[in-house]
């Protein structure tokens, strides 16, 4: 009984440990160099073009795409896609988008988009990196718009969010269902997800393309791939992002948080905590729109491939919150 009365002592130690350890705080691997012209956004877009060519593993849907009029615009909108998916996500929107006059890019994460949706390099994917992609798909839009607004869904979200709290270049923030924490953990406990699984290798937790076939839920370029490691990088970018917004006003000139009320994927109570922050800093320039629960749209609400998909209702409630160009 003494050995187990230790055991247990060590276990609830160990756990309280885990609660109160701050998470590791990562940064930018190189600074921020935004564009200062759209021929100089465009020769760094084709940089990316060709970092991906060489990677040779990718589906040709899911590369970076860069919708644009040949010259600089009033107004250039980057879409960031959602965990697990890839550029092609957002084609239609951004073609939407692109056709009222907006320059739009549509970059691809770090660690996605592979032909092998079962075993990718996702497991090996860190905030760093997710930061590094943020500011990088941000230094391209400067030379492409003379406003830059960022949107992002889910994962997206989260590099959205980031964005607007740390990078003063975003005209306008629009976080779409970001994925800052887990819909059944409350905050509090999120920092120690993320130190459970920096101590963890990465453990699969998606499905397998075979289950998933004929399920109607599951875009065709979507990785299977889901793994706790990458899950908590995104995590951990929101953690970085919500203890930024404690203290200081969100960089970004205008913020506007988008909350579906159905959502069972993401946390909506944390989204509305870093919403709040952002208005107690800058009420005049904080908004949300709330898509009503009784829609039950599903957490992927931009992606036309789902069966359960309603993007005629989606897609021209996000085109006018993004607004003219």
């Amino acid at each position: 009984m003494a050995v187990l009365g230790v055991v247990v002592v060590a276990l609830a130690a160990f756990v309280a440990f885990l609660l109160v350890k701050p998470v590791d705080a990562v940064g930018a691997t190189a600074a921020p160099r935004p564009t200062a012209s759209f021929a100089e956004a465009s020769a760094r877009f084709g940089e990316v073009a060709q970092r991906e060519e060489a990677r040779g593993n990718l589906l040709p849907a899911c590369r970076s795409k860069l919708l644009s009029s040949g010259a600089r615009t009033a107004r250039v909108v980057v879409l960031f896609h959602g965990y697990t998916n890839c550029p092609q996500q957002f084609e239609q929107l951004g073609e939407q988008l692109a056709a009222k006059g907006f320059n739009v890019y549509i970059p691809l994460a770090p660690e996605q988009g592979e032909a092998d949706r079962e075993h990718s390099t996702l497991g090996d994917l860190t905030t760093a990196e997710l930061i590094d992609y943020g500011n990088e798909s941000l230094d391209i839009a400067a030379g492409l718009g003379d406003r830059v607004t960022v949107l992002g869904l889910s994962g997206g979200g989260a590099v959205a969010a980031y964005l607007a709290q740390t990078r003063p270049e975003v005209d306008l923030a629009v976080p779409v269902a970001p994925y800052l924490g887990l819909p059944w953990a409350p905050e509090w406990l999120t920092p120690a997800l993320v130190n459970v699984a920096d101590l963890l290798p990465p453990i699969g937790i998606g499905t397998s393309e075979s289950a998933a076939s004929g399920s109607g839920t599951y875009a065709p370029y979507a990785s299977f791939d889901n793994n706790t490691r990458s899950a908590t990088a995104y995590m951990r970018l929101g953690l970085i992002t919500l203890a930024g917004a404690a203290g200081s006003p969100p960089a970004a000139g205008r913020t506007l948080t988008v909350v579906n009320e159905a959502d069972d994927t993401v946390n909506n109570g944390t989204i509305d905590r870093l919403a709040g922050r952002w208005r107690s800093f800058a009420p005049g320039s904080t908004d949300e729109y709330r898509f009503p629960a009784a829609l039950k749209l599903p957490h992927d609400l931009v992606g036309p491939d789902r069966v359960d998909q309603r993007v005629s209702e989606v897609y021209p409630v996000l085109l006018d919150l993004v607004g003219e160009p």
